[in-house]
């Protein structure tokens, strides 16, 4: 199965830790998701896309990550 979170994560060039922090999440959930453990639930996937793009941590759909 394709794992948005870990695609997202990887395009921020966010570490595991720094991502967590940026969403308030516990660093094991996010481990939890990206290896495969559980499964994020799909709203919450999109609502974090949402906020990486429009914080312009990511590019649009089909365009590179921003770069700092």
């Amino acid at each position: 199965m394709h794992n948005r979170i870990l695609d997202l994560r990887t395009a921020s060039g966010m570490s595991r830790k720094d991502f967590a922090a940026y969403f308030g999440l516990p660093y094991r959930t996010l481990q939890a998701w990206e290896i495969g453990d559980r499964e994020a639930p799909e709203y919450l996937v999109d609502l974090i896309e949402y906020k990486l793009r429009s914080e312009g941590e990511i590019g649009q759909k089909g365009n590179p990550p921003h770069t700092n």
